[in-house]
């Protein structure tokens, strides 16, 4: 029976990569749909230039012979179509071609019948042969046909196995041999030729020997088959699993059907112990491996289309891909490089090399290697990168003693640096349980020491801008806190002036009584970190024995302005705010903001402030409301007034503005 190229209806997919003419491998995005069995028959063609295949002049017609996935093996230039390039997003679909009709055409004109058979195929059995020829013993209904020495039996029709009945063009029944000649009396055959199949039968599995038109002989179908000595080919190769002329001595092309996922392969079975090495094509790899999980975890895998080794993978993605696996705890595994010799300069090593014109036709790039040294005393590991002239320099050494040189072959610490260092981070230096360090952090400071003091042997220069200077910590505040005393703008004489009382002893200090009142005035200093909020602190205490809790309400209005001859004072700003009580001669210190981005209340503006500014302030008592468990409730003494800041501990550098530039 005639085979024919496989069809099916509405089959496309497209190209996933660039095509040159002589690529036999396709892989597209889909194959979902695509013949399971082969040949068959495709069309590449420009779909976005030409939705028709037939207006795209580039068209070309493949015959695929297998498929792994969507990685399809071609045969190219098919049908009067030439080998072409072809770009990735391409459509390749399963179309009608002059080739596949072809195929039907020449099998249909060679399907011969004999006038009156009624459509039965002439299958003429031995026509021809007389009495004296040949000797027919009839057994049991079975025809015997053997033939006297030196004749010749040719049957000449396709597929007739022994032991099968057939109809020939004469009308009668013909049963062929189905078992070797044991009658007593049967001589030794000549030769008998067929034209097509010789076929063998046991426990209802046909076996044959194949002679097909391309002049190939096939062996077997099912089973395994054995040669019981040598065979030698001469003057040609000898082809497994294909009939496609290979160019090579031995060409194997496996059945993916059969053979699942081993692919086109070689196994070796060791004499003993039925070890096998296997050797298979599995897409676009060579695979090497053995023992059990033959066909899933080969030890070798080469992808001949990137050129890329993997050793314990089969998908590498580089040159040399090694996947040790799971190595194990204290286990050692990986790539050893072995000097067998015993030489002092001696050096196994790993080398980068550049073979490009434009590295002067080739050159080192690095190398990494080792030196036994002075018979073993001193072994060295070598870091070597070429320089501008493309001379290897050693840039990095490790000794046996851990030494590591940088920019130094004979390191004496085990750190040892010949020119610049840059840290990112810190460099820590410990010592009787004690880490001190230099950290260069991330924010741009260089922070120095952990536990101890430190000392600079030169003078210490710092940038005074905004923002910089030497900071108590790394959170806010990030400076250290100063406080602007508060000198009296004048002594209130007034109906709302506090009175001068004893507070203890013999000591005096100013008390105030609600809707008493003081002026003050605070000048901005030049360690002022401009862009930070202030603070009035209020420090006050009383004399009562029986104060138990309560408030007091301050009332703060103030004016700012800048100095200089910058501005005039504005319009003052006032506000509330309230201070607990505490026992009696307890120091009590209120606090509130006193200045802000976006003020409010009795705040003035953060962003106004800078050295040489002057605040205008009064502070009243609005009211008392202390409270006591007998007597009378006393009036709280204000011992001071003061505005907090923080501070750069350092002037500016001008005295006028920009005072930071």
């Amino acid at each position: 029976m005639a085979t024919f190229s496989v069809v099916a209806n509405c089959i496309y997919s497209t190209t996933t990569a660039d095509l040159t003419a002589a690529a036999t491998t396709i892989v597209v995005t889909d194959a979902t749909g695509f013949p399971a069995t082969e040949p068959y028959y495709l069309t590449i063609w420009d779909v976005v230039a030409h939705p028709d295949p037939a207006d795209d002049t580039g068209r070309e017609i493949v015959q695929v012979t297998g498929r792994v996935g969507t990685s399809l093996t071609v045969v190219r230039g098919q049908d009067d179509t030439g080998a072409a390039t072809h770009n990735a997003g391409d459509r390749i679909a399963l179309l009608l071609v002059v080739a596949l009709i072809d195929e039907w055409t020449t099998a249909i004109n060679a399907h011969a019948h004999a006038a009156g058979d009624g459509g039965i195929i002439d299958h003429g059995g031995l026509g021809g042969l007389v009495d004296d020829d040949h000797a027919q013993y009839h057994t049991d209904g079975r025809a015997v046909i053997w033939l006297a020495a030196n004749h010749e039996v040719t049957y000449d029709h396709a597929d007739i196995a022994l032991n099968t009945t057939h109809r020939s063009s004469d009308g009668s029944d013909h049963t062929f041999i189905d078992q070797a000649v044991t009658a007593t009396a049967s001589p030794t055959f000549a030769k008998i030729r067929v034209n097509d199949k010789v076929f063998f039968t046991q426990a209802d599995e046909d076996e044959f020997i194949d002679s097909l038109d391309d002049g190939y002989m096939d062996y077997g179908a099912t089973t395994a088959h054995r040669f019981n000595n040598n065979v030698n080919v001469i003057g040609g190769g000898l082809r497994i699993g294909t009939a496609t002329d290979m160019l090579a001595p031995l060409g194997i092309t496996g059945d993916a059907t059969s053979i699942e996922d081993r692919h086109e392969g070689i196994w070796i079975r060791g004499k003993t112990g039925a070890y096998i090495v296997q050797i298979n094509v599995r897409g676009s790899r060579l695979e090497i491996g053995g023992g059990a999980p033959l066909d899933t975890t080969p030890a070798m895998s080469v992808n001949y289309l990137t050129g890329e080794v993997g050793i314990g993978t089969t998908t590498p993605s580089y040159i040399l891909d090694v996947d040790a696996g799971e190595i194990g705890e204290g286990n050692y595994n990986g790539l050893r490089i072995v000097d067998t010799g015993w030489k002092a300069t001696s050096h196994p090593m790993l080398e980068f090399y550049n073979s490009h014109a434009s590295f002067g036709g080739g050159g080192t790039l690095a190398r990494i290697y080792g030196e036994i040294g002075n018979v073993g005393t001193n072994s060295k590991l070598y870091f070597a990168v070429a320089d501008s002239s493309k001379n290897l320099q050693d840039r990095m050494v490790i000794d046996k003693d851990g030494n590591v040189g940088i920019g130094e072959t004979d390191p004496n610490a085990l750190l040892e640096v010949n020119g610049d260092l840059q840290v990112n981070d810190k460099v820590v230096f410990t010592q009787d349980d004690k880490n001190e360090f230099i950290d260069s952090l991330n924010s741009g400071y260089m922070d120095y020491g952990a536990t101890t003091a430190h000392r600079f042997n030169n003078n210490v220069v710092l940038p005074k801008t905004s923002g910089k200077g030497i900071k108590v910590d790394t959170t806010t505040p990030t400076f250290g806190w100063r406080d602007l005393q508060a000198e009296p703008s004048g002594i209130n004489t007034g109906a709302s002036k506090p009175s001068q009382a004893i507070y203890r002893d013999d000591l005096k200090q100013f008390q105030f009584a609600e809707n008493d009142e003081e002026y003050f005035e605070f000048h901005i200093p030049h360690d002022y970190v401009a862009g930070t909020d202030v603070h009035i602190h209020i420090h006050w205490s009383h004399t009562g024995q029986y104060v138990n809790g309560g408030t007091v309400t301050f009332t703060v209005e103030s004016s700012y302005v800048k100095g200089h001859n910058q501005a005039s004072f504005p319009a003052s700003v006032s506000g509330d705010f309230t201070g607990t009580a505490s026992t009696q001669y307890k120091h009590i210190v209120s606090e509130t903001q006193l200045s802000a981005s976006s003020p409010a209340g009795l705040q003035i503006d953060t962003d106004d402030l800078e050295p040489d500014g002057i605040i205008i302030m009064r502070v009243l008592l609005k009211t008392n409301g202390m409270t006591v468990s007998e007597g009378t409730v006393p009036d709280p003494f204000i011992h001071h007034v003061d505005v907090h800041y923080q501070s750069t501990n350092i002037a500016t550098k001008a005295k006028v503005p920009d005072f930071y530039t």
